[in-house]
C-alpha cells in the first residue's frame, strides 16, 4: 500500500471515531451504571424487533422490505434488517425501529 493510500486509510478510520478523553483514558466518570443500563435497553428493544421480524419468509419478491436499523459514528445504518410484510405488519415494526435508532 503507498503512502498516499495509508494516509486517507487512517484519516477516514480516525475522522469516523471520537471517544471522549475520560473513556480513552478509562477513567470511570460516574456514568457506568447509566451506560450498562443503556445497552441493556437496547438490546431488550433489538429483541422486541427481532422478535417482530421473525423469519422473514414471503412467497414473493413485493413482500420483501428492509429498514436500516443502529447508527454508525459517520451517519447512516449500522445494518439493514430484511423483512417479510407477509408476516410482519410495517406500521408496528417502523415505529420501534425508529425509537431504537
Amino acid at each position: 500500500m503507498c503512502l498516499c493510500c495509508c494516509f486517507w486509510a487512517v484519516l477516514v478510520l480516525t475522522a469516523c471515531e471520537h471517544l471522549p478523553l475520560d473513556r480513552i483514558l478509562n477513567r470511570d466518570n460516574g456514568t457506568g451504571n447509566e451506560e450498562r443500563e443503556a445497552q441493556q435497553r437496547l438490546r431488550r428493544m433489538r429483541a422486541a424487533i427481532m422478535e417482530l421480524v421473525g423469519e422473514a419468509r414471503c412467497e414473493n419478491v413485493e413482500d420483501c422490505r428492509f429498514v436500516g436499523i443502529g447508527a454508525k459514528p459517520c451517519g447512516g445504518p449500522w445494518e439493514y434488517l430484511v423483512y417479510s410484510t407477509a408476516q410482519t405488519d410495517p406500521d408496528q415494526l417502523i415505529p420501534h425501529v425508529r425509537e431504537y435508532n
